[in-house]
């Protein structure tokens, strides 16, 4: 049986094994961004920092050109994989956490206690 690459090792592929690319196709790693940015990307956009975030969760939407997010808490703090937050990962309090979004629509986020400080930003590329 003759060998076939996967669509990442296509000739030609210009996706740099899957990374976002800017505008003149080179791959981002997330280690670079032009700018920073401390609000969602909705009409009525969720600005950092937030006094009191809903007990039940606040869905951000990540900017397009967004492909890090930076947030601190002054309580722990849910990153939800969905809105249902049944799998996801805990932030303890005051601790600066960092994750890729680069292909990420939204960000869920759920804190421990109804008094609380979010801070948040999302580097922009």
């Amino acid at each position: 049986m003759a060998y076939t690459p996967s669509g990442l090792r296509a000739k030609n592929n210009l996706s740099f094994g899957s990374l976002v690319q800017d505008q003149n196709r080179i791959g981002l790693t997330g280690a670079t961004g032009n700018s920073v940015l401390s609000q969602d990307a909705t009409a009525s956009p969720v600005t950092s920092p937030v006094t009191n975030m809903s007990g039940s969760g606040v869905t951000l939407t990540v900017p397009a050109n967004a492909v890090q997010f930076t947030i601190n808490s002054t309580v722990l703090i849910q990153i939800g994989e969905d809105g249902s937050y049944a799998q996801g990962l805990n932030v303890p309090a005051n601790t600066l956490y960092t994750i890729d979004c680069a292909r990420q629509q939204y960000i869920y986020l759920k804190p421990s206690s109804g008094t609380n400080t979010v801070s948040f930003q999302f580097k922009i590329v």
